[in-house]
Parts: C-alpha cells; sequence; structure tokens
C-alpha cells in the first residue's frame, strides 16, 4: 500500500541524528518498515523514535472549501497498529497556518511545528500524536477564485472549522477517538468552550481535555486597555530611526480612537442583530 508523506525522520541519542525522507514522496509501508524500523532499548534516551508528518485534509464545516493541515504520528505505535491519544492545535487570531506563522506577513514562529515535534519526538514513553492545519483562507485551505475568505470568515466558521478536525481525528484508524484534547492557543483557547459544545452537538465523543495557551483571564475591554499600555511601553523602548518614527505613528490618542471606533462598530451590530432577532422570533430573544 502506498502512503504519501510530507516528512520521515528519525530522532536518535537526544536528536543527535536524523534521517529524512525526500518531502512528498510516495513510500510503500513494507519499504518503510524495513529501511527503519526502531530498534528495541531499555535506554529510552538511546532508543530510535520515528515520526511521520503526513499532510491530511478535510472539508471544512460549510463544505465550501477543504482545510488542509499535518498530521504528526509517532511511527512506533503506528507500525503495530496500536492507538494512540491526539492533541489538536486550534491557533490564534490572524492569518495562522499549520505551523503557527504568518505567511501573508513573512512572520516564522514554527510554534506548532515545534510542539508538534516536542510532544511526539522526546520519549518512546510519550506516544501522541498532533494535528495542525491552515486555518480557511491561509497557506493551502485557500480557493483561488476568492482571496478574501479569510477576512469573511466569522467566529463560528471556526470553531465549526475546529470540530471537523476532530471529525477527522475520530475516525482516523491510528486514534484513540476517546482521547482526543484539543489545545488553544489566543483565540483558539478563547473559543475552546464553544468547540467543546460543539462537538457533543454533533454527536461525536466529548473532548478528553482542553489545553488552554495564553487566552484571556478578564474581559475584552481589560485585555484591550492591557495590550494598548504594552504596545505604547514597547514603542517608547525602541532604538533608533524605527523607533522614533513608530513614536510618531504609534499614539496613546490614535490607539484610543481606533479602540473607540472599533466598540461603536460592534455594538451597532449588536443592536442590528438584536433587532433583527427580535423581528424574526416576534419579540423573544
Amino acid at each position: 500500500s502506498q502512503v504519501r508523506v510530507q516528512q520521515l525522520y528519525l530522532i536518535e541519542h537526544n536528536d543527535a541524528l536524523r534521517v529524512r525522507v525526500e518531502r512528498g514522496g510516495e513510500i510503500s509501508k513494507q519499504e518503510r518498515l524495513h529501511q527503519i524500523t526502531p530498534r528495541p532499548s531499555k535506554n529510552l534516551r538511546e532508543q530510535k523514535i520515528l515520526v511521520m508528518i503526513t499532510e491530511i485534509s478535510f472539508p471544512a464545516a460549510d463544505g465550501s472549501l477543504t482545510i488542509y493541515g499535518n498530521l504528526t504520528l509517532p511511527f512506533n505505535d503506528s507500525a503495530n497498529g496500536k492507538s494512540v491519544p491526539a492533541i489538536l492545535v486550534v491557533n490564534g487570531s490572524g492569518p495562522i497556518d499549520r505551523n503557527g506563522n504568518v505567511p501573508s506577513m513573512k512572520m516564522n514562529f514554527n510554534t506548532c511545528n515545534r510542539f508538534a515535534e516536542h510532544i511526539s519526538t522526546r520519549t518512546a514513553e510519550r506516544s501522541i500524536a498532533v494535528l495542525s492545519y491552515d486555518k480557511r483562507g491561509v497557506g493551502k485551505s485557500i480557493k483561488k477564485q476568492d482571496k478574501n475568505i479569510f477576512y469573511r470568515a466569522g467566529m463560528m466558521d471556526m470553531v465549526l472549522d475546529a470540530v471537523e478536525a476532530v471529525r477527522y481525528l475520530s475516525q482516523h484508524p491510528r486514534i484513540d477517538k476517546m482521547r482526543i484534547v484539543v489545545l488553544g492557543h489566543s483565540e483558539g483557547a478563547i473559543i475552546m468552550p464553544l468547540i467543546c459544545h460543539e462537538v457533543s452537538r454533533s454527536g461525536l465523543d466529548p473532548i478528553f481535555g482542553c489545553i488552554f495557551y495564553a487566552g484571556f483571564g478578564e474581559n475584552l475591554k481589560d485585555a484591550m486597555i492591557l495590550q494598548r499600555k504594552r504596545c505604547l511601553e514597547e514603542v517608547r523602548e525602541m532604538k533608533g530611526a524605527y523607533g522614533w518614527i513608530l513614536r510618531r505613528l504609534v499614539t496613546k490618542e490614535g490607539m484610543e480612537k481606533q479602540y473607540n471606533d472599533m466598540m461603536e462598530k460592534m455594538s451597532k451590530f449588536v443592536v442590528s442583530f438584536v433587532t433583527l432577532k427580535r423581528q424574526i422570533t416576534g419579540g423573544a430573544i
């Protein structure tokens, strides 16, 4: 049987050795097992830990496009047919891809792929799969005829796309569907309760656990006050010509106006939404 593999590598002696297979190559299961089956070792630090990173895809919640991502699997357990728990990474706000980067702004943080590698390769005892994906309108999760799909996406689009990612994992033969954990970063942490709720409503097994990573610990107003304060502090401390320019562009008055304008737009939207719902429901909210 043929398996399309994006990346296959071997970790030995605490990351000292890596054997890579050409990206996107097709390798038969027999050849892969024959060539690089991990050898047993009593010393976990010396045991080879093989990881398979496969590009996967699943339909978006509304069926308008296909979502692409990377599934990182501990190959030892995959080869033995053993099901493993999985962590689904739900990224924060902005056009974030499967690696945790912002390709449109050339901002490379590599948070997701580093997390996946850390989880999958630190020790042979910890056999956990990791799934991360390109948000709709980002990376490969696009529609060529629609360049604005990311900017039209609403909160529930993000929530329901995450539910479809959970559905993909729950149907994967190597994943233990009863042990799927969601890791939400920033916005991903904020919408995580909704994701769990919608997973239950969809008929899937409940989420096994949640990891809240850098989510809000306060209301939106207080969080944005803190963000503006930190931003101004960083601009004041910047050196050189770049700092001089930013201090003239990024001001307290300008940021306050931007915040007030945004809140006014949000208030108008809420009023319009409530009015429309009352008209539809005959007065009930």
